[in-house]
């Protein structure tokens, strides 16, 4: 029994029991670093050096390292300790130095610790910075709209000018190629925050065009930058603006001839709000090129007002609702009152100082009557009117299936302006 008792001592012993010592040492595998930016494709505009960053991380390193291969690796430097990826020249949208020349910069990125690594492909896209871009003539195509509809007589162009894009609409009457004569052209205008396709939209020149005979260009206003907002730049709201709208519309003047036949004597200026603003600012600072303006729901700014120096007896239509909380008839701090604007320029064009005054009928008693003031005998035989319409807010007043202001704005603008060319009225 003793020897047995040996025995099975030693044998829990050789199996570790009897609360004997063991080797508890233990090895980590060591760990990969791993690239953690979310994104693999990052645009950069040109002429700038820093494209992105690389990062990473690694649990069991501090130490990591980042180079650059691949196809467009050439064109770029790493931080190897920063993983900050640069362009060793600055890159120009219309020189790329890609390997496919399309702007388009491919290459791999991979990070060490020194004995593992990770590697991913990116791709750096180049945008154009439109203020190096020298002034360019129009390039224009069939103007399309939602469903790939072309639209007939109608041209969406495009152009650089003072380092901006720029963009117009141009509606060509049905009969234009039957005309032995040249056309009139008028500028339609949009609205502060609006598009130049939403006043091809409302304003209803087209069929006004086909019957009368005349050009209509509707050209886009460029982004303010402070507000992000699309805009005229005439003071006032839009003091800082650093866009010359007043050259941007003087070379489609110069431009349009070239390739329509257009009477430059009979040029004129309509919109609706920033755009009949706009439509002031061209009477007063290009009026050796502009023979009438009209307004809709717009006024002139004090920079427009106290800066004016037309050249001519200049034509002035007016069409404003009593009810307009957005340019006042009374104004405001940014605009002068509409009874200011009239003054001024019955004051210029040497009329009478007592208008006549008719009703506008209300025709159908939903209260959008109102009152014609036309101030006559001005020099040239040129006129100031004011449609001041009772239940109108800032509206472009139509007679349609939607709306029925008892005037028809495109009609009444027409019928004011075309009486008129650069010397006055038309004989």
């Amino acid at each position: 029994m003793k020897i047995r008792f040996i025995f099975l001592s030693l044998l829990i012993t050789a199996c570790g029991g009897g609360g004997g010592s063991s080797d508890n040492s233990t090895s980590t595998a060591k760990i990969a670093p791993r690239i953690t930016n979310l994104s693999k494709n990052y645009e950069v505009y040109e002429n700038q050096n820093a494209a992105f960053t690389v990062t990473a991380t690694d649990p069991d390193s501090t130490s990591l390292t980042y180079s650059i291969s691949g196809t467009d690796a050439s064109q770029f430097s790493i931080g190897s300790a920063t993983g900050q990826v640069m362009f060793s020249n600055n890159p120009d949208f219309e020189n790329p130095n890609d390997d496919n020349e399309d702007n388009q910069y491919q290459f791999s990125v991979a990070v060490s610790d020194g004995s593992l690594n990770d590697t991913e492909d990116f791709t750096v896209s180049i945008l154009d910075d439109y203020s190096d871009n020298p002034d360019s003539d129009p390039e224009c195509s069939v103007y399309i709209i939602e469903g790939d509809i072309a639209i007939p007589n109608t041209e969406l162009c495009t152009m650089f000018r003072g380092g901006l894009l720029r963009e117009f609409i141009i509606y060509v009457p049905q009969s234009y190629a039957s005309q032995t004569s040249p056309l009139p052209l008028l500028f339609s205008l949009h609205g502060y925050t609006s598009r130049a396709e939403w006043n091809y939209n409302y304003t209803g020149f087209q069929d006004v065009a086909d019957n009368n005979g005349f050009i209509a260009v509707y050209p886009q206003g460029s982004v303010f930058s402070s507000t992000g907002e699309t805009h005229w730049n005439v003071g006032g709201w839009t003091t800082g603006s650093g866009t010359d709208d007043i050259d941007f519309l003087n070379s489609l003047i110069d431009y349009l001839p070239l390739n329509y036949s257009i009477d430059l004597n009979r040029v004129y200026s309509t919109g609706m709000s920033n755009g009949g603003f706009m439509s002031y600012h061209l009477a007063c600072n290009l009026s050796t090129k502009i023979a009438a303006i009209a307004s809709v729901t717009g006024s002139m700014t004090n920079k427009t007002y106290n800066d004016c120096d037309p050249k001519h007896p200049t034509p002035v239509l007016q069409i404003h609702g009593k009810l307009d909380g957005t340019v006042p008839y009374a104004g405001n701090a940014d605009m002068k009152p509409i009874e200011e604007v009239m003054n001024y320029w019955v004051n210029y064009n040497g009329c009478n100082l007592t208008p006549t005054q008719t009703q506008i009928e209300d025709a159908n008693g939903d209260g959008y009557g109102g009152t014609l003031t036309q101030y006559i005998n001005c020099l040239n035989t040129v006129g100031v009117e004011l449609y001041l319409l009772d239940a109108v807010g800032h509206e472009w007043p139509a007679i349609n299936d939607d709306d029925d202001y008892d005037i028809h704005s495109a009609d009444v603008i027409w019928d004011f302006l075309s009486k008129y060319n650069i010397d006055g009225l038309i004989q």
